[in-house]
């Protein structure tokens, strides 16, 4: 179970050093119509559906719909450095032990309404999903800084999969 610790460390990690090579322009920047998301609202969204996991401890739901809408860290590229440096920080250190303790999950199921689920699951398979969703706006993030001109590393948001299926290919 340390491997989903670490698979989570190493896209949020990948996260930070993205986020190091950016200027707070970028950071702040809104090309549309081909974006319609900043790479700061990309980086508090990660952070704020880590943050729901982190929290179950203290509500005893994830609630995945508890978001920071306009919150400063998407406008100010340091706070979301410091929050993601935070946050390496709290993996560093989670129990793995308790990946296998079940949880509830609540998450807004509809767009046409307002319907949430509740759901029994286990600290892992949240951990992996909260992993993998970060991975996909990592990626969302890596397209607009490649829009707005920065060189990035081909494996930056790649999906774990793809990056194996990527080596057998070799």
């Amino acid at each position: 179970m340390q491997t989903v610790i670490d698979g989570a460390i190493e896209s949020v990690e990948q996260l930070k050093n993205t986020l190091l090579t950016l200027d707070q322009t970028t950071y702040v920047a809104n090309p549309q119509p081909i974006f319609t998301s900043t790479v700061g609202q990309h980086t508090r969204h990660i952070l704020d559906l880590y943050r729901a996991f982190m929290n179950h401890q203290t509500s005893g739901v994830i609630d995945y719909d508890v978001r920071r809408r306009n919150h400063p860290v998407e406008c100010h590229k340091h706070l979301g450095v410091g929050e993601v440096e935070g946050l390496l920080d709290w993996l560093k250190n989670f129990d793995e032990a308790s990946l296998g303790d079940c949880v509830q999950i609540k998450n807004e199921v509809m767009l046409s309404a307002q319907r949430a689920c509740e759901l029994t699951s286990t600290l892992g398979r949240e951990l992996c999903f909260v992993a993998s969703h970060g991975i996909h706006h990592l990626a969302i993030i890596v397209a607009i800084a490649r829009f707005m001109g920065h060189e990035i590393e081909r494996t930056i948001g790649l999906a774990p999969a793809t990056a194996s299926y990527q080596r057998t290919q070799v």
